[in-house]
C-alpha cells in the first residue's frame, strides 16, 4: 500500500480508537472523581473557614438613601470562607453564621468604597471624549469609567471616583448554604 493511504487510514482509525478508550475511562472517572469526591461533600450548619458559602444580600448607603445592590440584581453570592475572596469584612462577617441566620454588616467608608479622592477629578480635553456628552452621564476613558461633572467648549471635568466612595456603606447578608470543606 501507499504510505499516504497508510496514514489516511493511520487517522481514521484514530479516531474510534480515542472515542472508544474515552467512552471506557470516562464512566470510571465520574464514579470514581464526581459521585465520590464532589457530590459527596457534607452541608454544615455553621459556617467555618474553608466552607463553600451561599449568601443573600442587599448593600446599601442609608445616608444616601440608596440600595445599591441586591441578590436580585446579580444572583446569590457563592464563595470560600476565608480566601479572602470577597470584601473582608463580608469574609469576616460570615464566620460562625447559621443557615438562615441573617446579619446586617457595617462595611464604613474604608470597607465599602473608599475614601473620595480629589487627585481622582480630571480634567480632560473635550476632542478625546464622544460627541453630546452631557453633565451627569458616565463615560468610558483608557478602560476606566468616569462620571462628568462639568462641561466647557475646551474640556470636561471627569470624576473617576466610584459614585458611593466617601459613603456609608452597610451588607444585609442571610447565609442560604453552607457546604464543608473536602
Amino acid at each position: 500500500l501507499d504510505v499516504g493511504i497508510m496514514l489516511s487510514l493511520e487517522r481514521w482509525m484514530l479516531g474510534p480508537v480515542l472515542f472508544g478508550l474515552l467512552c471506557s475511562v470516562l464512566p470510571a472517572f465520574y464514579e470514581s472523581y464526581v459521585k465520590n469526591t464532589l457530590l459527596r461533600r457534607e452541608s454544615c450548619d455553621v459556617v467555618q473557614p474553608g466552607s463553600q458559602v451561599k449568601v443573600s444580600f442587599k448593600v446599601e448607603s442609608h445616608e444616601a438613601g440608596l440600595s445599591i445592590d441586591t441578590t436580585d440584581s446579580i444572583g446569590t453570592l457563592d464563595f470560600v470562607c476565608g480566601e479572602e475572596d470577597v470584601y473582608p469584612v463580608l469574609d469576616a462577617g460570615v464566620k460562625g453564621m447559621a443557615v438562615g441566620e441573617a446579619k446586617t454588616l457595617a462595611f464604613g467608608v474604608e470597607g465599602g468604597f473608599g475614601r473620595r479622592r480629589e487627585d481622582w477629578v480630571l480634567a480632560w480635553n473635550r476632542s478625546e471624549l464622544p460627541e453630546g456628552l452631557r453633565v451627569g452621564e458616565e463615560v468610558s476613558v483608557e478602560d476606566r469609567r468616569a462620571r462628568v461633572t462639568d462641561l466647557s467648549a475646551e474640556a470636561a471635568v471627569l470624576d473617576f471616583n466610584p459614585p458611593m466612595a466617601g459613603r456609608n456603606v452597610t451588607m444585609t447578608i442571610t447565609v442560604m448554604a453552607c457546604v464543608l470543606p473536602v
